[in-house]
């Protein structure tokens, strides 16, 4: 993590933005919470509009598919570096007699591609989803257009990886600061941002599984279906409740779990929609999709830092812009318009996604930084780096050739001299100064 002066680009122009957001999301999550019904009444009504029924469609699609080629990128740099490091100091020759090696992660990337989009594209126009073989329940509209979304979207997906993958392979792989600017650790950074984000979205579904408003307003949507000439079979989407499907299912507050212990059975079934859990598999609460939009920024880890000279600059700022200011309020629009979310499960993944940013930064600085100096001091030399000492506790900052890198404060605890010895004993740091502040 880097040092933010407040007078700096990064304090004025993403930090201040950051916490602007979470303050707004985080006052529309405690109102959206008790007025969530009232909001969907108003916001479904525009899926009667046919270019809002696409939308809806293309920007769900779009969540499912948008965070692979950023993942992608990132684990590219890893691999990168891995072998990178093989190469110069790899004490056995088999990596540098056989480099070809480093395109078995680039193949299964495009393999792993190739087959979710056959899968993709074969399930969207034959996908019985409750309504017959190619008929989209959200949307009333045939599911070709949900489709041809995928398609699209899929296509935009291997355009980014195929760049990525130019990149990664033919110019930063011949870059000599690689291990020097810690691109991995960085690149580990958004790995752990969206693992921390997942790891709350597929507790908090299945701990919750809070009722789509769709399924809560379940009679009107079948006889909206109806009007279409569709006819509903429970066996392969189970929408509603009661004895055949058909009846509403109850509205539940994010706040209220949905039969917890009644459904944690199905936890461990993949077949879940096709029975009455009184809407549990809608698996509402938090957002999914909010969740992978947010982790469009996750590849910034990489750019941004002024400690490793990694400036923000105008187009990498109007990039998290148009992620959190243009794409995510059209994300929660769509989802909201088709009935798959309330607002306050949307403003909730928005608190958390933003929030766990500097989380990520914190848990690689202190965990990761504490394993690669004990590598370091074992394989090289000890890690060079100092310590300012302020009033609550201190900081520790470990030196390169380039730049000084925070990792982060420690508290003074009851005796701080031992406590900054266990430290520095602990991260193996080979000390070189220290300094005192007087501020907090």
């Amino acid at each position: 993590m880097f040092d933010i002066n407040k007078k700096s680009k990064e304090f004025i122009f993403l930090f201040i933005p950051g916490l602007v957001i979470v303050i707004f999301s985080s006052i529309s999550f405690l109102v959206t919470g008790f007025f969530d019904r009232e909001i969907d009444a108003v916001i479904s009504k525009t899926i009667d509009y046919f270019p809002v029924k696409i939308w809806a469609s293309f920007m769900e699609e779009f969540g499912i598919y948008n965070m692979m080629c950023f993942v992608f990128i990132l684990l590219g740099v890893i691999w990168e570096t891995i072998f990178f490091y093989q190469k110069k100091f790899g004490k056995k020759q088999f990596i540098k007699n056989n480099q070809w090696m480093v395109y078995i992660y680039y193949a299964l990337g495009f393999i792993i591609w190739v087959a979710s989009m056959a899968i993709a594209v074969k399930a969207g126009f034959s996908r019985d989803f409750g309504y017959g073989p190619g008929n989209d329940p959200y949307t009333f509209i045939s599911q070709k257009y949900r489709t041809y979304s995928t398609i699209f979207i899929k296509i935009l997906e291997l355009g980014v990886m195929i760049v990525g993958f130019v990149v990664l392979r033919f110019k930063f792989a011949k870059r000599e600061d690689i291990l020097l600017n810690e691109y991995w650790t960085d690149a580990l950074k958004g790995c752990v941002w969206i693992v921390f984000m997942y790891i709350v979205v597929v507790l908090g579904k299945m701990s919750f599984g809070r009722p789509y408003p769709y399924t809560v307003d379940f009679e009107n949507s079948l006889r909206r279906a109806h009007e279409s000439g569709w006819t509903y079979t429970p066996e392969t989407g189970y929408f509603g409740t009661g004895p055949d499907g058909t009846s509403n299912v109850d509205y539940l507050p994010w706040w209220i779990p949905n039969d917890f212990f009644k459904n944690f059975k199905n936890w461990f079934v993949f077949n879940a929609f096709e029975k009455d859990n009184n809407g549990w598999w809608n698996r509402d609460f938090p957002s999914g999709h909010t969740a992978a939009t947010s982790s469009m920024v996750s590849i910034m880890f990489l750019f941004i830092n002024p400690n490793k000279k990694r400036k923000l600059t105008w187009y990498k700022l109007a990039y998290i812009y148009f992620v959190f200011l243009i794409i995510l309020p059209s994300m929660k629009f769509g989802l909201m318009a088709q009935r798959t979310h309330w607002a306050s499960d949307l403003e909730f993944t928005t608190i958390f996604a933003i929030g766990f940013i500097p989380l990520a930064n914190y848990f690689v600085n202190r965990h990761v930084r504490c394993w690669k100096n004990k590598f370091n001091a074992k394989h090289h030399n000890k890690t060079k780096g100092y310590i300012i000492e302020q009033k609550i506790g201190f900081v520790l900052y470990v030196q390169t050739p380039n730049y000084d890198n925070r990792v982060c404060l420690f508290y003074n605890g009851k005796n701080k001299a031992k406590k900054i010895e266990k430290i520095i004993k602990k991260y193996n740091i080979d000390l070189v100064r220290k300094e005192i502040i007087n501020s907090i």
